[in-house]
């Protein structure tokens, strides 16, 4: 009788142990997946805050290239030419994305507008600061700009990818 007694206490803890150890691994589970989706959550929201900061940067360091890329090339003519001719042309290596998304480059009347197409959405616009006409876009990559004078005294600074 007694020995009786002692199998069934001993197949009752058989039973407990292995149910704790399936416990114990649901919840192993169930934290690992918790974690791993706050690590995933974390590393998301710096990737976002990360390109935000260096979009911005990097906005304004194209719009302040093509600026200076202009200043070059333009002066204010002594003569007028007799016939439309390309006075300059430079040629920049922009950047193929800024902070990871594509991006898009034209005019605003005199002003350099630089928008990115993709998330995240960052914009910046830098004056030129001349009165002329100003044509073309680029999305970046080797990009040529072009200062063309015509015969009735009028400047044309045209943009355009290579």
């Amino acid at each position: 009788m007694m020995f009786r007694i002692m199998d069934r206490v001993v197949e009752s803890n058989k039973l407990n142990k292995a149910q704790s150890s399936v416990v114990a691994h649901t919840l192993f589970m169930a934290f690992s997946l918790i974690l791993i989706i706050f690590i995933m959550s974390s590393m998301r929201n710096i990737k976002e805050d990360y390109q935000d900061f260096v979009g911005g940067v990097e906005i304004k360091e194209v719009c302040q290239r093509i600026s200076a890329a202009i200043e070059k090339i333009y002066d204010e003519p002594d003569y007028y030419s007799q016939t439309n001719e390309t006075m300059c042309t430079v040629d920049l290596a922009l950047p193929e994305t800024i902070a990871d998304t594509n991006y898009f480059v034209d005019f605003n009347g005199s002003d350099i507008y630089v928008r990115t197409i993709e998330n995240p959405l960052l914009n910046y616009t830098c004056p030129t600061g001349y009165n002329l006409t100003f044509l073309g876009s680029t999305t970046g990559g080797m990009t040529r700009i072009t200062r063309t004078d015509y015969s009735n005294g009028s400047t044309t600074i045209t943009l355009s990818k290579i």
